[in-house]
């Protein structure tokens, strides 16, 4: 009877270590399987596959590179500045101005100051026809006509050198060469290279620059 109930336990107990067994085995295979699952989630996660930087940018962004570009375009750029560049005020022509006795009566540099014999600034003629005496405009050229401060006619000029008054009297010319004639044909000075307006100015129309107002 004992020998029985001992074979009865120990099988007891060998089935009941199969069972713990089986157990084990059966939680091992669902931890295997649910590590499977997780990588698997883990490797189809589009999160998990390295992001790929667009070449693409949007319209008015810049990179980086494109940016430190334009740093340096910017900071090598060497053009001038508006108005640092200086405007000429000559006169189209200079030269000398001499009488019918061949003595010298004015000069005109090439920035349009007319001088006497004595090197004594007497006006300017601007590149503008301005005529300015003492800081201010006492006349002015304009389409080949003299006019004074007030816009008065004094003479006209034509292409080929003639010089009228207002009243359009011929009162001489000035040849290419530079000789002036009155209105008689009589040669009364020369001024060659000079320019024809201040020429005419000086030949017929002097006070315009000399007299005192």
């Amino acid at each position: 009877m004992k020998k029985f109930s001992i074979l009865i336990l120990v099988l007891a107990g060998l089935f009941i270590t199969s069972q713990l067994t089986a157990q084990e085995d059966t939680k091992t295979q669902g931890t295997s399987k649910c590590s499977l699952k997780k990588s698997e989630t883990k490797t189809s996660d589009p999160a998990a596959v390295p992001t790929v930087k667009s070449s693409k940018t949007k319209p008015g962004a810049a990179t980086s590179d494109q940016a430190n570009s334009t740093q340096t375009t910017s900071g090598t750029n060497t053009s001038s500045k508006t108005g640092t560049m200086t405007r000429s005020t000559a006169a189209a022509k200079g030269g000398k101005m001499y009488d019918a006795q061949g003595n010298l009566t004015y000069s005109l540099d090439q920035l349009g100051y007319i001088r006497n014999p004595k090197n004594r600034t007497m006006a300017q003629y601007t590149s503008n026809g301005e005529i300015i005496r003492k800081r201010m405009i006492v006349g002015k050229v304009e389409n080949g006509v003299i006019k004074d401060k007030y816009g008065k006619e004094y003479a006209r000029v034509t292409q080929e050198g003639k010089v009228y008054n207002a009243d359009k009297k011929l009162l001489g010319a000035i040849a290419t060469d530079g000789t002036v004639t009155n209105d008689k044909g009589t040669k009364i000075g020369s001024a060659p290279g000079v320019d024809k307006y201040v020429a005419a100015m000086m030949f017929f129309y002097s006070d315009l620059i000399t007299k005192k107002n």
